[in-house]
């Protein structure tokens, strides 16, 4: 059963990533981070809490009321797994990066998030460049994945 759960994981991350979903694959690396845990993976939780938090950071930084609350829980379990992992490792530098990371985000948030500081930065038009440039960027990691999955070299690299 837990290898059952821990493959549908790695298949909603791969998914997560193929859609450019960052709210959403940040939660299911944190999921993933605690079945590591449990098995005694402690380096791949590691991995996978320091990955769903800096996604935490960039999505849930300038999010208000109801919605920061939801984020809130988000970030514990995250943040949670990660230093727990961090301590079986005995990794002391590790330990101290997820706590520095929670406070870089309670920063973030006391000072409105990352959207308002960027529309105060970068102009509207770089912003909307940068949006359709990520959304290209999913869309030839998806074509790219499948041609791969497919075994079609040529449109393999095509898609790229």
């Amino acid at each position: 059963a837990l290898e059952e759960g821990l493959r549908l994981l790695s298949s909603a991350v791969e998914q997560s990533e193929d859609q450019r979903e960052d709210a959403l694959l940040a939660q299911v690396l944190a999921a993933r981070a605690g079945v590591f845990l449990g098995r005694g993976d402690d380096r791949q939780a590691f991995d996978d809490a320091k990955r769903g938090t800096t996604l935490l950071i960039s999505t849930t930084a300038g999010l208000s009321g109801v919605h920061q609350a939801s984020a809130r829980s988000r970030q514990v379990e995250v943040f949670g797994a990660g230093l727990t992992a961090a301590r079986k490792l005995d990794d002391t530098e590790g330990a101290a990066w997820f706590l520095e990371m929670s406070r870089a985000l309670g920063l973030l948030q006391a000072l409105g998030g990352r959207e308002q500081s960027m529309a105060a930065t970068i102009s509207e038009e770089l912003r909307i460049e940068s949006k359709e440039a990520r959304v290209a960027e999913a869309h030839a990691a998806a074509a790219y994945r499948e041609a791969r999955k497919r075994k079609r070299l040529k449109e393999s690299r095509a898609a790229l």
